[in-house]
């Protein structure tokens, strides 16, 4: 397992975590939670700007089973890469849940052709192709904003090939090459995040990414999506 919310109760949950600007490379099993796990007594957690491959299991598992007597809520996730093959994209077990929102989240499989699968609170979709997410986001409400759809699909065209991991020690997290967006010619996630600056999230999303690379955005220009920001500056 790469990522794991879990703890707190009804009264007193475990609230205000955030997770930003991670690599989550083959973590998780067909029977073990995947790249993120978050369960019951969880509240207000911001899950935005990671990049998760998980070639034998789901990048994102949610369920409101605990014993914690609470399911999690004001769960958000936005700007995510979330990669698997073969396995849901995501998989959210039956609720109860509240204040569950999916925006503007990139989706990739890496099978040959793609093969898109979600499992949403006991109902199935797919496998099928990039109109299994669409058809997701319209029946749930899902990844959208402001009625229209809000997410990826396709191929994020990295510099190096999915799954090719690296030694992060002890070399320098800016020498490592994958996961990087590629600029020419550019990644489709590249400018094209959703600003959490602003309201309604208007978040504090720190200094540098997972590469250590300084982060431009500001009120005008919002990110690219991923742990990977490639733009030195706003265009």
């Amino acid at each position: 397992m790469g990522f794991m919310f879990d703890g707190g109760d009804a009264t007193e949950p475990n609230s205000a975590n955030v997770i930003r600007h991670n690599v989550s490379e083959n973590n998780g099993s067909e029977t073990q939670e995947g790249g993120m796990l978050v369960t019951g007594g969880e509240a207000s957690i911001e899950i935005y700007n990671n990049t998760v491959y998980t070639p034998s299991s789901v990048p994102v598992l949610m369920s409101a089973e605990s014993d914690h007597g609470v399911g999690p809520f004001d769960v958000h996730l936005h700007n995510n890469v979330l990669i698997s093959h073969r396995f849901p994209v995501v998989r959210a077990l039956p609720g109860p849940y509240s204040g569950l929102r999916l925006e503007n989240n990139a989706y990739f499989d890496v099978g040959e052709p793609p093969s898109y699968e979600l499992d949403w609170m006991g109902e199935y979709f797919g496998p099928g192709d990039a109109e299994v997410i669409a058809s997701w986001s319209a029946l749930t409400g899902q990844e959208q904003v402001g009625g229209s759809p809000a997410h990826r699909t396709g191929d994020p065209v990295f510099i190096a090939p999915i799954g090719s991991g690296g030694q992060v020690f002890p070399a320098p997290l800016s020498e490592l090459a994958a996961y990087r967006l590629q600029l020419t010619p550019p990644s489709p996630l590249v400018g094209a995040g959703m600003n959490l600056m602003i309201p309604p999230q208007s978040l504090d999303i720190g200094a540098r990414d997972f590469f250590a690379t300084p982060i431009s955005w500001t009120v005008r220009c919002g990110p690219d999506i991923g742990a990977h920001q490639a733009r030195m500056a706003c265009p």
